[in-house]
Parts: C-alpha cells; structure tokens; sequence
C-alpha cells in the first residue's frame, strides 16, 4: 500500500478518536507529529510500512508499553518493536511492516487505551483503578438501589452482560472488555458510527454497562468480599 492511502487511513483514526496532530511531509515520508500518547508520540508513515513512535518518561507507562510490545510483537508477524533512552526520556518504536489496516488500529486502540493523554468526555468512566476494587465499589452502589428499580433494569443488565461479557472470565478480562465498549460508545456519541442500535438503547447500554460487568464477576465468583469492604474504619474482632 502507497504512502499516501496509509496516511489516510491513519488521519481518519486520529480524528474519529478525537486526538489532536500536526501532519507534515519529509521526503518521501508523511509524518503525524504531537499525538497525545505519553509525552508525545509521532507516526511516521511510508510505503507499505508505518512507525509508532512514543515517548515515555514516567515507569508506570514505560513497563504498560513495555508489556503491550511483547503482545504485539507475539501475536503479529508483521510488527516489530525495540526502544531507546535519551535526555527526554525512553521512546518506544513499534513498526508494522508490510502495513495491515486492522493490525494497526487493534494495535493503536490498545495503546491509547493505556496511555492516551486526551480523553473525549464520553471516556471519563474509563476505569483505571484495580479491577477488584472497581467491582466491588460497583456491588455497593448496585446495593444501594432501590429493589424495585433494580427489578426494572436487570433483565437489561443480564442482556447487556451476555451481549458483551460472556467470553471474559478474569477480572482483567471483564475490565479490559468494559473499556473497550465504552471507548466504542464514545465513538457513536460523537457520531462516528454505522450500528443499527438507536441512540435510546446506546444510552441504557451506557447507563448499564459497569453493573453487566458486575454481574459477570458474581456470576464467575470472581469478588470475594470481607467486613471492611462495607463498613468504613472496620477493625474487626479484637
């Protein structure tokens, strides 16, 4: 694939993920400069071939790209990786050569995920905080529903729960795939969409989407909960 057809595809995902970009062109190269991923993260864009490059300087992020290369690298053989300190920090290179369309924006999805900077507003339930800790504060506000309106809407949830969470079976897992969707609902919110769901069920699935990933951890008996988990200052016995 040309250069330019690459460069095209790769402007469409940046913009339809919101993310700000400076596009210039050097030789015979299109470069996508001041993406919002780390500190900054360019991608560089030639025939058949594109680069990823990010820049990293806190160890949180650089073991989350760390480990996110390996998995590339172990499920695609068309994308390598390597990376290199500088005065900045360490920049991250992930190539995918000869270019695959899908590989690339499974690839970027993933890394935007863990490090994007620039967040729509419809991503701000993204959860970022231990996956346990996220399922059981959900079991408390699950909890503190009125019974009659939780017998209106768990046959929605149940529904949503199957829909979405039936293959997950970590906790990881049912976090990782709630991330997912609600990435996938900010991309209809923001009217880049083509589903047959109306905006009226998109709206229940947004509403409902962290209690069906509930209900697949109680389903899985993935949460395990102590004294302290609802009473605040809990001591226990002495």
């Amino acid at each position: 694939m040309n250069a330019l057809s690459i460069a095209n595809i790769v402007e469409d995902h940046l913009k339809r993920e919101k993310l700000s970009f400076l596009k210039c062109e050097r030789k015979n190269l299109i470069v996508f400069k001041n993406v919002q991923i780390g500190e900054n993260c360019s991608i560089i864009v030639g025939e058949n071939v594109i680069k990823i490059k990010i820049n990293l300087v806190l160890s949180k992020e650089k073991k989350i790209i760390k480990r996110l290369s390996g998995n590339f690298c172990s499920m695609y053989s068309c994308v390598s990786c390597y990376s290199n300190m500088n005065k900045e920090g360490d920049t991250f290179h992930i190539i995918i050569a000869p270019f695959k369309k899908e590989i690339f924006k499974e690839i970027f999805f993933q890394i935007t995920l863990e490090l994007q900077r620039e967040i729509s507003p419809f991503i701000l339930g993204i959860v970022t905080e231990n996956p346990r800790d996220f399922l059981i504060n959900q079991y408390r506000i699950w909890k503190s529903i009125p019974s009659e309106e939780q017998n209106r809407i768990l046959e929605d949830i149940l529904i949503i729960k199957e829909k979405y969470f039936k293959n997950a079976k970590t906790p990881v897992g049912i976090i990782n795939k709630l991330n997912k969707k609600k990435r996938e609902l900010a991309v209809f919110m923001d009217g880049h969409h083509d589903t047959p769901l109306s905006d009226e069920e998109y709206y229940v699935e947004l509403y409902l989407l962290d209690f069906a990933a509930l209900f697949r951890g109680l389903e899985l008996r993935l949460i395990k909960f102590n004294l302290e988990n609802f009473f605040e200052n809990f001591k226990g016995a002495k």
